[in-house]
């Protein structure tokens, strides 16, 4: 009877004694509450985030010496990436930067152009992707009048210089396919130019160079820039002396109306230095060619009296009419000459230790 009891009754005991546990507990609870009240209710101080200054972002797009138009053959004025060939334009920065004293040294960092035959003490022969640039044809004057090629090309009246490379030559009829090479003259622009300036260099040269440029007239219709340079050619050659330098261009536009405008362009150019000796290959024996000797390029081989000399006329006339707002009419007329006096020694001499 006993164990029976105590067997029905140890739930009821169980369950009381658990709820005993959780009063006991929910009394602790309300006890550490209250005592950690009082404290919690005090305002807590904000702490301050911090403070970042402003910052301003501001980009630019770098365009370089990048050109924006092209003005060989019939891409006249066209957007350098409208036009469908290869073509590289040197501008007036690039040429001031680079101190160019001649064709080559305007397009020396342009690829695919190297210099072959003649250096820049009298003319520069330029090769184009391998082939050969002709001197008769394949070099212009804003974009049309070719140019002979047979005299160091003056730089200082010259806006630009842009190279069509490969079969773009075609454009000026049957020539090499190697391109062509376009020099822009300088215009007078919107802003008066007035520039003086002095050449010199460690071989002697010492050139002093004048530039002005001016827009006349009540609506300031009529332009002229003039250019000129003078002075002494010096020679990399060692004891070889100076030669001599005459330049002299003007280019004048005059807008008619608005629907006309005339251009005009003269250049005259003189130069006298020292030509350093030419070397031919010897005459083959039994099938096989010795080299020749390899020459010092800073010593006169031959004679002193090894002399060239040159005169540079061109001249050229240019009207443009506006026939509509969709066509255009240019008629272009001009004259390059080009007087050459040349006492050239030809040496063929073969090498004794081969």
């Amino acid at each position: 009877m006993t164990q029976a009891f105590r067997l029905r009754h140890l739930p009821f005991v169980l369950s009381v004694a658990y709820g005993a546990q959780g009063v006991h507990a929910q009394e602790v609870a309300q006890e550490v509450t209250q005592e950690v009240a009082p404290a919690a209710a005090q305002p807590v101080a904000p702490i301050a985030a911090p403070r970042l200054s402003a910052v301003t972002v501001q980009a630019t797009t770098a365009k370089g010496f990048v050109p924006t138009t092209v003005e060989a053959g019939s891409f006249r004025g066209a957007d350098i990436m409208d036009v469908p060939s290869t073509v590289n334009v040197v501008t007036r920065e690039v040429l001031e930067l680079q101190g160019a004293a001649g064709l080559y040294d305007a397009v020396r960092n342009t690829a695919g152009v190297t210099r072959q035959q003649n250096g820049g003490e009298t003319w520069d022969q330029l090769v184009i992707r391998g082939i050969g640039v002709e001197n008769r044809t394949n070099y212009r004057l804003n974009g049309s009048m070719p140019v002979l090629n047979f005299g160091q090309i003056p730089m200082e009246n010259k806006e630009r210089v842009e190279v069509l490379k490969g079969a773009s030559a075609l454009y000026y009829g049957f020539t090499t396919p190697a391109g062509i090479v376009n020099l822009v003259t300088k215009r007078a622009t919107a802003q008066p130019v007035t520039s003086l300036g002095l050449v010199v260099d460690q071989y002697g040269t010492a050139l002093t160079t004048v530039d002005v440029g001016r827009r006349l007239g009540d609506a300031q219709q009529f332009g002229l820039r003039v250019n000129a340079a003078g002075g002494a050619q010096g020679a990399y050659l060692d004891g070889v002396g100076n030669g001599n330098r005459g330049f002299a261009s003007a280019a004048f536009d005059w807008r008619v109306n608005s629907r006309l405008t005339l251009k005009a362009d003269l250049e005259y150019d003189h130069r006298k230095t020292t030509e350093q000796v030419g070397v031919a290959l010897p005459t083959a024996v039994n099938g096989v060619i010795t080299l020749p000797h390899a020459v010092d390029a800073t010593k006169l081989v031959g004679p002193d009296w090894s002399t060239f000399e040159t005169d540079t006329r061109n001249a050229q006339l240019r009207a443009d009419i506006s026939l509509n707002d969709h066509w255009g009419l240019t008629l272009e007329a001009g004259q390059s000459h080009v007087e050459r006096d040349r006492q050239l020694a030809i040496f063929s001499f073969a090498n004794s230790a081969a």
